[in-house]
């Protein structure tokens, strides 16, 4: 187990051009969910990835995550009444979205893609609803949760047992509002300075390293799960 210290960047800086790779059995735990982030957010992320997840049927029940996903965004399990924390797969063959509770892990939406050069992937979330991005391009609407609320996870790189994402990644935004295709689209290849209004928490992969600015982000601990979890 690695702590990471949170790292200052100067203004519109990237140090190194590196990006981490995750061998399938690392992950990033800042938190299990934010629970001030709930039903209206957005995640974007840069991705490489290596291997496939399995393809599972879209609905909105079951426990279809449970096993064969790369989970890249591990679904953090909610607690809190009828509740539900995000979780998204990324694999050579498309990404998935699921949401996690207590006996319940079904996926609210399925994409099948070929994902095996540098791909930016958003997920946005409104009013429950997610809705897939590629390239800064829509692409799906998902199912609607049937859950009170829908909130979004601190678990980056894996979730353990249930999988964990095998590849490249660079950085992961997490925006606290549901953002447009023209956000998304005009904003994907920009280095964020950390004071942009909306950004709820905004990571670096360099190097092997951890980048955030630390107005946004906690210490967060790097864990090499042994390899029966691979």
């Amino acid at each position: 187990m690695f702590v990471v210290k949170e790292i200052d960047c100067a203004r519109g800086k990237r140090l190194g051009e590196q990006p981490m790779y995750f061998k399938g059995k690392e992950h990033v735990v800042v938190q299990s969910i934010f629970e001030n982030l709930r039903n209206s957010f957005t995640y974007e992320f840069w991705v490489k990835p290596k291997e496939s997840h399995k393809i599972v049927d879209e609905t909105i029940n079951g426990i279809s995550g449970i096993s064969g996903q790369r989970y890249l965004i591990g679904p953090g399990h909610a607690v809190i009444g009828e509740s539900a924390g995000v979780g998204v797969s990324a694999g050579t063959n498309g990404v998935t979205v699921f949401e996690h509770t207590s006996s319940h892990l079904p996926a609210l939406l399925v994409y099948e893609i070929q994902l095996t050069e540098w791909t930016h992937i958003a997920i946005v979330y409104d009013d429950k609803t997610p809705f897939l991005f590629i390239n800064g391009e829509f692409k799906k609407m998902g199912q609607k949760s049937r859950k009170n609320n829908v909130y979004a996870s601190g678990h980056l790189g894996g979730y353990d047992p249930y999988g964990f994402y095998i590849g490249y990644i660079k950085d992961i935004k997490l925006w606290d509002y549901s953002r447009t295709e023209k956000e998304i689209k005009e904003g994907m290849h920009e280095i964020l300075t950390g004071e942009e209004e909306g950004l709820f928490r905004y990571w670096w992969f360099h190097n092997n390293i951890t980048i955030s600015p630390s107005s946004l982000i906690n210490n967060v601990i790097l864990t090499t799960l042994p390899s029966k979890h691979i």
